[in-house]
């Protein structure tokens, strides 16, 4: 009994059943970094590598720890209208302010460009103005609003009045056209047959529902954990799970088994063996104690980064300790030269593709915040200089 415990270990493998298993595992690692890529790409907001405990936190709770109250809410409309010219995605989370400069549809970029100094600024002055219009039309209490824009007339208060703006949108008496420039800026790509007739714009009843305010956040004396946005959706975590519990379990539990079959000291393969597979069962458990607990929810966040990057070290000892099994001396040289390649090229990606865009990423969310608005020209729309 002794003698057949000893040899069933993957080195008494043939060859090709064993080169096979390297392919595997080697592929295996590689698909592992392929979803930490992933993983930045969806919830990484900070320009990280991977994300951040606050990333995490405010993923699966919509909470963050805030020791003053924020800047007060605005609604959906103004936060996207007053959104960057620049840098943020073009979509209904980021910023529509493009669409009155160099996506407005009209050929601003080019009379923009062939315009004299002291005309850009009156350009920018005038689509700024036009913003700021709609910012002073929206804060309107909701009978009034509505008035103005059926009536396309919006008389705004005269200490905040624009002084600037496109002056097809004003009327002799100063009042300002908000329905014309809705219609020209936003419902040109919101109407039926337009790219985004998904999400209409054509009337006040359709624009209204993105008028609405959120309620101010409340801070705790002394600061505390505070709901600034919708966590993950249940019926989404539910579809996570799954997904991860049919794929990554029958792999992780295929690497272990791989690495109890090897030669390595029973204890060290006892531990090892099942590592991930726990680690992964551990992560997640976190998932939903996070999402699912109000009050200690943010402490069962903290702690999915610890269990992932445990399930990721295991992982990565199980790969190597079993490639390493797999081969005698003369293998185990030609496995090390491979796996030396692929570091290199790995290094070489990041070197050349990975950091340049995560330095991107920090200096887009440095010089344009998601609630601010700059009033700097687009790209490839630098001022003339004389």
């Amino acid at each position: 009994m002794s003698h057949l415990q000893n040899s069933l270990t993957l080195r008494c493998l043939p060859g090709p059943a064993r080169l096979v298993l390297t392919v595997f595992l080697i592929a295996v690692g590689l698909g592992y970094l392929a979803a930490l890529v992933q993983l930045h790409v969806q919830d990484s907001r900070s320009g990280t590598p991977l994300p951040t405990v606050a990333d995490v936190i405010l993923k699966y709770t919509g909470k963050q720890w805030l020791d003053t109250a924020p800047p007060p809410p605005v609604s959906q409309l103004e936060k996207l209208i007053m959104g960057p010219i620049e840098g943020a995605p073009w979509n209904g989370t980021g910023s529509m302010a493009p669409a009155f400069f160099h996506k407005d549809g009209a050929g601003f970029k080019r009379e923009y460009e062939q315009a004299d100094p002291e005309t850009q600024k009156r350009l920018m002055a005038e689509r700024n103005g036009e913003r700021e219009a709609l910012r002073l039309w929206i804060r309107t209490p909701d009978e009034q609003r509505r008035a103005a824009y059926e009536a396309d007339r919006f008389v705004p208060p005269p200490q905040a009045a624009p002084t600037h703006i496109t002056p097809d949108y004003r009327h002799p008496d100063g009042a300002i056209k908000v329905k014309s420039i809705l219609n020209d800026r936003c419902a040109r790509c919101h109407a039926a047959g337009a790219e985004q007739e998904n999400y209409p714009l054509e009337t006040y009843e359709q624009i209204a529902k993105y008028l609405v305010v959120p309620p101010s956040i409340e801070v705790p004396p002394g600061g505390g954990w505070v709901a600034v946005s919708t966590p993950i959706s249940i019926e989404k975590l539910a579809q996570s799970t799954h997904a991860h519990l049919l794929s990554f379990a029958l792999l992780f539990s295929a690497t272990g088994l791989l690495l109890a079959l090897t030669d390595y000291p029973p204890l060290l393969r006892y531990i090892l063996a099942p590592w991930v597979l726990l680690a992964f069962l551990a992560d997640i458990t976190l998932w939903w104690l996070a999402r699912l607990s109000d009050l200690y929810g943010p402490y069962f966040a903290m702690m999915i980064p610890l269990t992932g990057a445990v399930a990721a070290l295991g992982l990565t000892l199980q790969i190597l300790l079993t490639l390493f099994h797999l081969y005698g001396s003369k293998g185990k040289a030609v496995l090390g030269v491979v796996l030396l390649l692929l570091a290199l090229v790995a290094v070489f990606v990041y070197a050349q593709q990975i950091r340049p865009a995560l330095q991107a990423k920090r200096e887009r969310l440095a010089n344009n915040p998601p609630e601010s608005a700059q009033p700097s020209p687009p790209a490839g729309l630098a001022p003339k200089t004389d």
